[in-house]
């Protein structure tokens, strides 16, 4: 409720609900006076006309008993009509609450026979004093004028009781600063589900409003009170885009019971595809939007607008807006009006409270509101005159083609609306090692006709990390991958190569390839040689020629089907060898087997022969031995 001036904000916003760039909530102040009512008036009134008869019955104290008597009467009766008026104001319950109407007719009616009763009462003083002096004429004069007024103010009763309800802040001034956000500009994006606005999210009554806290009291209690209250947003500028999921969402405010939004301006897109009320300076509105203007791209559900999606007073604003609605009302003003468009009204200007409103068509004119424009309240102008109005201010005039890179400077481009962007000035996008990187929409944008601020960011996309070839062996393999670094659309292409180094006896060439590729780095490559016996692998040799033309055996690694092996940025051409099979090995293995049989045949033969002779020795010792015995 307080007073904000010169703020900004450059954060992005995320929230529920009551999400503004600069207020959540704006509420308003709130002012009750109390003035004097019908009641307190006629209490002060028959007060006078009591004295009144007090002085004039001293004036007669001396003049015939007849006159004092009526006096006497007139002064009773004076009472009487007092004990009426007191007793009234006595049944005033807490909060200034009235009694209930037969108390208050019973009142009413005693009070208007006690003054019939003076009445008469002072038509007989009249006829006795025509002979009485000028003083008792002239007091008579004033209680006649006193009585008057009392009359008066009962005829006019209802004037001064009830309460009034008034919203002043269309009277709003510079030097006023209560409830008011004025001068201050958002460029972070607004995220809401519902009530976002670009300056403030909700301006309003918080539900919880407590009277004791939140409302100004001046003046002593009484029937006759004025309420009034005031909610300022003035001279605000919202640049950033707005997001709202569920409803209300507007550049400057999203919703708005109470108040008025005065000279404000919207540059910033509305993105609301599946929210109701959507607009350009507010979603939704029952109270006052004056000279305000709006620029960008709006989308809705439903009830979209290039002012307010739904509003109520809306004067002197203009737009140039583009304006998507998936669903009913929309317009380049107001997507639907709460004030009824009679024909009393667009004739009678006094009564508008829709009027002077501007908007130029970009593109398909969808009327002002609701579909239809209406002259001199919401209606369409041809750019040339829009164009034409004295200090147009410049974000109407020209936009700007904005190419933004992070750690670069932005380039911009100037160029007046309506009016196509050259492609050749379109710039090139910087560089990033090892990436690819485009302008983000640009390839969609239409640039035949610019029409509102655009913004292109570079965005860069990692190269590719492997490509195959389109050639493939007859199991549906690819003959050759590469793993690397591969600019966006690059590819990987072969072709048959007769190129390959001197061989040696018996090694046979398999193949030769020449390699094109775009890779700005050196290659990993997977080869998949002709051959269906994959026991034939480590009989296949890689030979890679370089730039100087000399070929190199490189080192391989079986992984499945291929080979794998490395290939210089600069190297193109490389070829499979065959070698033939290596006996050496073969022959190793059976001469090592025959040394060993040899060796076992000869310990064999050794150990029989040994054995054959222990044999013979035992044979003849025994035959020595026998001519002994």
């Amino acid at each position: 409720t307080g007073y904000l001036t010169d703020c900004e904000n450059h954060g992005i916003i995320y929230a529920r609900k009551d999400v503004g760039g600069i207020v959540g909530q704006l509420e308003p102040s709130n002012v009750i006076e109390y003035d004097e009512d019908t009641l307190q008036i006629l209490s002060t009134q028959i007060d006078s006309l009591g004295n009144l008869a007090h002085r004039t019955n001293s004036h007669a104290d001396r003049g015939n008993r007849q006159i004092n008597s009526q006096l006497d009467i007139l002064q009773s009766q004076s009472s009487s009509a007092q004990q009426v008026v007191s007793s009234l104001l006595g049944e005033i319950g807490p909060g200034g609450t009235l009694p209930d109407p037969d108390t208050l007719t019973a009142a009413r009616n005693d009070l208007s026979s006690s003054l019939n009763d003076i009445n008469g009462t002072m038509e007989s003083l009249n006829q006795s004093l025509a002979n009485t002096t000028n003083t008792l004429i002239n007091d008579i004069k004033a209680m006649t004028q006193q009585i008057q007024r009392i009359s008066s103010t009962l005829n006019s009763a209802e004037e001064n009781l009830g309460a009034t309800f008034t919203d002043i802040s269309d009277l709003d001034t510079e030097q006023d600063t209560a409830s008011k956000i004025v001068a201050s500009i958002n460029y972070g994006e607004v995220h809401a589900d519902q009530n976002g606005g670009g300056i403030v999210g909700t301006i309003g009554l918080e539900n919880d409003m407590d009277p004791e806290e939140d409302v100004d009291v001046r003046g002593d209690l009484s029937l006759n009170l004025s309420y009034e209250t005031r909610a300022v947003t003035r001279s605000c500028t919202n640049r950033a885009t707005v997001q709202v999921k569920k409803s209300n969402g507007g550049g400057i405010t999203g919703t708005m019971s109470i108040g008025a939004i005065l000279d404000c301006i919207n540059l910033g897109n509305i993105d609301a595809d599946a929210a109701k009320h959507v607009g350009g300076i507010a979603g939704s509105s029952s109270a006052i939007i004056r000279r305000c203007d709006a620029k960008g791209s709006i989308s809705g559900q439903s009830q979209v607008g290039g002012i307010a999606g739904i509003g109520s007073t809306v004067t002197e604003c203009r737009t140039l807006t583009h304006i998507v609605c998936r669903g009913p009302e929309a317009g380049a003003i107001l997507g639907s009006s709460d004030s009824a468009m009679s024909l009393q009204a667009l004739l009678t200007e006094e009564e508008r409270s829709i009027g002077a409103n501007y908007y130029v068509a970009a593109g398909q004119d969808i009327g002002a509101v609701d579909g239809i424009s209406y002259s001199g309240c919401a209606e369409p102008m041809p750019l040339t005159e829009f164009l034409a109005i004295e200090d147009l201010p410049e974000y109407f005039t020209t936009m700007t083609i904005r190419f933004v890179c992070d750690g670069q400077e932005d380039i911009l481009f100037p160029i007046l609306v309506g009016e196509a962007f050259p492609a050749e000035q379109i710039p090139a996008v910087p560089m990033a090692e090892l990436h690819d990187g485009h302008w983000d929409g640009l390839a969609d944008a239409d640039l035949s006709a610019i029409w509102f601020d655009q913004t292109f960011p570079a965005v860069y996309e990692p190269y590719y990390q492997t490509l195959q070839t389109a050639d493939l062996r007859e199991n549906s393999l690819p003959i050759l991958l590469a793993e690397g670094h591969f600019p966006k659309g690059s590819a990987l292409t072969i072709q048959p190569s007769y190129k390959a180094p001197s061989l040696a006896e018996g090694t046979s060439l398999l193949e030769s390839w020449q390699l094109t590729s775009a890779s700005p780095s050196d290659l990993i490559l997977h080869y998949q040689p002709q051959s269906e016996d994959l026991d034939t692998l480590d009989r296949i040799h890689i030979y890679v020629q370089d730039k100087t033309g000399t070929w190199t055996q490189r080192q391989t690694q079986v992984d499945g089907r291929y080979l794998v092996f490395g290939m210089a940025q600069d190297e193109t051409n490389f070829c499979a060898v065959q070698i033939p099979v290596d006996y050496t090995p073969y022959y190793m293995a059976i001469g090592a087997a025959g040394a060993v049989l040899l060796v076992i045949l000869v310990t064999v033969i050794v150990k029989h022969h040994r054995k054959r002779r222990q044999t013979i020795a035992g044979e003849t010792s025994t035959t020595e031995e026998e001519p002994a015995a």
